[in-house]
């Protein structure tokens, strides 16, 4: 899996996991994205976190 896949895996599980903070991620500087949909993604208080 490359970078690009990894992106896309990990936005997919922030969008399932909070879809209000995913689309609020949106309005946040481009280069910022990618480190909060991994903030977003594996917080241990979302339901689909891999982390529990």
């Amino acid at each position: 899996m490359d970078e690009g896949e990894r992106a896309v895996a990990v936005r997919r599980i922030a969008r399932a996991a909070d879809p209000d903070r995913a689309i609020a991620t949106l309005f946040a500087p481009a280069e910022a994205r990618d480190d909060l949909f991994a903030l977003y993604a594996f917080t241990p208080s979302s339901p689909a976190s891999p982390i529990r």
